[in-house]
C-alpha cells in the first residue's frame, strides 16, 4: 500500500469518526473522553505529514488570517484562569481548543486539489447519511443496531415526544451536528446539475433533514431555516436563481414542506411541552451576573457551571454559547471568537467570485453551514460540546482551503492547454524530422 493512500485511508478514518463516542479515558468533570478515535487518526496524520516533509522543511506552513485571533483566543483562554474555580477543567478546555485547531491546520495544508476537496466532501456526505439513517431507525424501531460501543443511544421520550440522538449522545447536539453538514449537502445537489452524483447529494440531504427533524431540536431548526435564509439571499446577490438551481432549491424546500406536515402533530407538541423560558432566563441572568463582576476576564473556560448549581440539581450550563464565553473568558474572549469567525466568513465570501462551479458550490454550502452553527449556538452551549467543536474547526478549514484549491485548479488548467498547444506536429505529411519543441518556460502565461 502506498504511502499516499494510507494517507487517504487514514484521513477517510478521521472523517468517518468524527461524530463517533469511540474513546478514551472519561472524564467525569467534562463528562466526555480525552482522546477520540480521530485524534489518533489526526495524530497519524501529522506524523506522515511530517516525515514526507522531511520535517515540515520542504514548503512553507500555511497558517492562515485566522491564526492571529486564534493565538489571542488561546492567550485570554488561559488568563481567563486567574479567576477560575477549578484550573482542572480550564486545562482541559484549553487542551480541546487546541486540538480542535490542529484540525484546522492540517485541512488548509493538505487540501490542495480539487480531488481532495471532493474526497473531504464526500466522506462527510457519507457521516451525514448514517448519522440521518440512524436516527430513522432509532425512531422507527426504538433501536441502536446494536451500534452502542460507537455511541449509539436509543430514542427516549420526554412530555411525550419521541427524539432521536444518532451517536452523539442528546438530541440537541446531534442536531447541531447535523445542521453544520446538511447545508453542504443541499448546496452540492442543487449545483450538481444531473446523474448519480446528484442523486447521491440529494439523498444525503434528505436523510440528514430527516434525522435533524427528528431530534426535535428548536435550536437546530432555527439554525437550518437561518442558513436556508441565507442560501437564497446569497444565490439572488450573484445572481444565481436560474431555472435549473430554482428547480432544485424548489425541490429542497418542498422536502422539508412535507417532512414538516407529515410531523405537524409532533412538532406542536415540541413546542407546547418542551422547555419554557423560565429557566434559561435564570441561567441569562447568571450569565449577565459574571459579565458584570467580571468584564476582562470571565471566571475561566468551562467554569460557569460552579455559578449555576446553587440553582439547579446539576451542571447547567446557559443556554447561549455567546454569553457562556463572555462569561467565562470576557468580554474580550467573546470578541477574540467572533473575530476567529468574522475573518473565516469574509474569506468565505470571497471564494463565491471563483467560477468553477464544484468549488463554489461547496464554499457557498459551507458559508451556510457556518450561519447555521451561529444561529444554532445562539440558543444552546453545543460549541462546548467537543466533537462539535472539532466539526466547527473543520469547517473552517475547509473554507481557508478553498482558495488554494481554486488556485491549483487554474494552474492545472493552465497546464493542460499549454500542453495541448505545444503538441509536436510535423512540417509536413511524410516528413522525418519533427518542428522542434518549444521552451516550456519561455510560453508567455504558463505559471512555473
Amino acid at each position: 500500500m502506498s504511502f499516499k493512500l494510507i494517507e487517504r485511508r487514514l484521513f477517510q478514518l478521521l472523517i468517518l469518526c468524527l461524530p463517533l463516542n469511540l474513546g478514551a479515558f472519561y472524564t467525569h468533570l467534562l463528562e466526555t473522553d480525552l482522546i477520540y478515535a480521530y485524534d489518533v487518526a489526526l495524530a497519524a496524520l501529522y506524523v506522515m505529514w511530517f516525515v514526507n516533509s522531511d520535517g515540515f522543511s520542504k514548503f512553507r506552513i500555511f497558517w492562515g488570517k485566522i491564526s492571529l485571533p486564534f493565538v489571542l483566543l488561546i492567550f485570554w483562554t488561559a488568563l481567563s484562569g486567574i479567576n477560575a474555580i477549578s484550573l482542572t477543567m480550564l486545562g482541559f478546555a484549553f487542551y480541546m481548543l487546541f486540538k480542535s485547531y490542529l484540525i484546522y491546520l492540517y485541512i488548509v495544508n493538505n487540501v490542495k486539489t480539487k480531488n481532495d476537496l471532493n474526497f473531504v466532501a464526500t466522506w462527510l456526505l457519507v457521516g451525514l447519511s448514517f448519522q440521518g439513517f440512524l436516527g430513522i431507525v432509532q425512531y422507527t424501531t426504538g433501536s441502536s443496531l446494536g451500534l452502542e460501543f460507537l455511541g449509539a443511544i436509543s430514542k427516549y421520550r420526554l412530555s411525550g415526544v419521541t427524539r432521536v440522538r444518532g451517536t452523539i449522545g442528546y438530541p440537541n447536539q446531534f442536531g447541531a451536528w447535523l445542521a453544520l453538514i446538511i447545508p453542504v449537502a443541499v448546496s452540492l445537489f442543487i449545483f450538481e446539475l444531473k446523474g448519480r452524483r446528484k442523486l447521491l447529494y440529494g439523498g444525503a440531504a434528505f436523510l440528514g433533514i430527516l434525522g435533524l427533524l427528528l431530534s426535535f431540536s428548536r435550536s437546530a431548526w432555527a439554525g437550518l431555516l437561518g442558513s436556508g435564509f441565507i442560501l437564497i439571499v446569497l444565490l439572488a446577490k450573484r445572481r444565481l436563481l436560474k431555472a435549473r438551481y430554482v428547480l432544485a432549491l424548489f425541490v429542497a424546500c418542498l422536502m422539508v414542506i412535507a417532512l414538516v406536515i407529515g410531523f405537524w402533530d409532533t412538532i406542536v407538541l415540541r413546542f407546547e411541552t418542551g422547555a419554557t423560558g423560565k429557566w434559561r432566563l435564570v441561567m441569562m441572568d447568571i450569565a449577565g451576573d459574571i459579565i458584570k463582576d467580571n468584564p476582562l476576564f470571565g471566571v475561566g473556560l468551562m467554569n460557569y457551571k460552579f455559578h449555576s448549581i446553587e440553582h439547579f440539581h446539576f451542571w447547567h450550563p446557559v443556554h447561549n454559547t455567546y454569553l457562556r464565553l463572555a462569561a467565562e473568558t470576557g468580554i474580550p474572549g467573546l470578541l477574540f471568537f467572533l473575530l476567529v469567525v468574522v475573518v473565516s466568513m469574509k474569506e468565505g465570501h470571497k471564494m463565491l467570485k471563483c467560477k468553477d462551479r464544484y468549488i463554489f458550490s461547496v464554499a457557498i454550502g459551507t458559508l451556510c453551514s457556518i450561519w447555521a452553527f451561529l444561529f444554532t449556538i445562539n440558543f444552546g452551549p453545543q460549541y462546548q460540546h467537543y466533537r462539535i467543536k472539532f466539526l466547527f474547526w473543520f469547517m473552517i478549514g475547509i473554507i481557508y482551503s478553498l482558495r488554494r484549491v481554486y488556485r491549483n485548479e487554474v494552474v492545472l488548467k493552465q497546464q493542460i492547454h499549454q500542453k495541448q498547444k505545444q503538441k509536436v506536429v510535423p512540417a509536413q505529411l511524410g516528413s522525418e524530422q519533427p518542428n522542434p519543441v518549444p521552451n516550456i518556460s519561455k510560453v508567455r502565461g504558463v505559471v512555473k
